[in-house]
């Protein structure tokens, strides 16, 4: 145990948003989105490749085609509860995006997080 700490403090930062072990698990998180925007891509390039025309598939339209209820349900709790115009332009907007650049660019800033082996 480093000088000047106590082992209740060391206790208290385990369960922190920070700590290593919360890291690594948001970490993991951020790699498994990586997957599935490569596999969005991948999809999206296959598609290309035997129609001739790109079209990527957005994240809207994926969650709509999986579970429109829960869509509808989060449109209604986003507008009634926390901010109609939090809705309408912003999170429109990202639903609109591929879902390959939604994920990935996600996917790229949580595996940042994981922490060096170096030490």
């Amino acid at each position: 145990m480093p000088v000047g700490t106590s082992a209740r403090s060391q206790r208290s930062d385990e369960g922190s948003a920070w700590s290593p072990r919360s890291l690594r698990i948001w970490a993991t998180v951020g790699l498994g989105l990586c997957l599935i925007a490569f596999g969005s891509v991948t999809y999206d390039l296959a598609v290309y490749a035997s129609t001739g025309h790109y079209h990527a598939i957005s994240a809207g339209q994926l969650w709509f085609e999986l579970h429109v209820a829960s869509l509808n349900l989060t449109q209604a709790i986003v507008q009634r509860y926390i901010h109609p115009g939090l809705w309408d332009p912003i999170l429109v907007l990202l639903l609109k995006w591929p879902l390959w650049s939604l994920l990935g660019g996600l996917g790229v800033i949580l595996a940042a997080l994981l922490p060096s082996r170096s030490k």
